[in-house]
């Protein structure tokens, strides 16, 4: 098991952070409305706006002290090398339940690690994407614990907006499924969105002949197209994966 001895690997994950993130004030949340159609989604006006660390919203109606970013840094490194447990509300998370082995004991090539400020905190949170559970996991420090913030499918990824999006490529017939999510400064889902459009005939391309469903209704593709062209215009955020390896971080 290895350990962090000094400070070279926290110094090591700042400077990557530093070439990948956001500015410390990050984009505001402007989750997409669409208009002009009763199935007008209601988004909420704002979410995971870019707030100072120190002005961090209660968790369980108590204030929390918000840690430093190199005390943040320097707890995600502890996890990735496994000397310190991440925690969910089940317990403890320990290092063997984060990412799958082969059975020589390496790493899959899919296990990565990222960071990203997601709470507009300016303090990253740490994504892993692993083949464990086909998961896609976001976990962020305070009151001493990396704790989940935010525990999702291999579909996930992040917005630039610090919404999460999702797509997945199905069969019988081709389609996609699509979902937005906005979430709150601790995580919790604010507003929840899904959609699909699908090829019935099977002719590799989706025109007014094909499937169209929002929000549990098939609509016609000119609709479709405008209620959701709001959120699939929202950019993925360019995060700077990383793979796990056995001497990482």
């Amino acid at each position: 098991m290895l350990h962090v001895k000094n400070c070279v690997s926290v110094l090591a994950l700042i400077c990557l952070l530093g070439a990948c993130a956001v500015p410390a004030d990050g984009p505001r949340v402007e989750p997409p409305s669409a208009s002009g159609s009763s199935l007008e989604a209601a988004a909420p006006e704002s979410a995971s706006p870019a707030v100072p660390a120190e002005e961090a919203p209660p968790k369980g109606g108590a204030k929390v002290e918000w840690p430093t970013l190199e005390e943040s840094m320097a707890a995600y490194a502890e996890v990735l090398n496994g000397s310190r447990n991440a925690r969910s509300d089940e317990g403890e998370i320990p290092f063997e339940d984060l990412f799958n082995r082969t059975e020589d004991g390496e790493f899959y090539e899919w296990e990565k690690y990222a960071f990203f400020d997601m709470n507009g905190d300016g303090i990253p949170e740490l994504h892993l994407y692993t083949g464990h559970g086909n998961s896609y996991e976001i976990y962020t420090y305070f009151d001493q614990e990396v704790t989940l913030w935010y525990s999702g499918v291999n579909y996930n990824y992040p917005l630039e907006n610090r919404a999460m999006g999702y797509i997945r490529y199905g069969a019988a017939p081709t389609h996609i499924d699509y979902q937005y999510r906005v979430l709150d400064f601790w995580g919790n889902t604010q507003f929840y969105i899904e959609f699909t459009k699908g090829d019935r005939d099977e002719n590799g391309i989706c025109d007014e002949r094909d499937d169209y469903i929002y929000r549990d209704k098939w609509i016609s593709k000119e609709e479709w197209d405008k209620l959701t062209e709001p959120y699939l215009a929202v950019k993925p955020a360019d995060l700077c994966w990383k793979p796990m390896r056995n001497n990482t971080p």
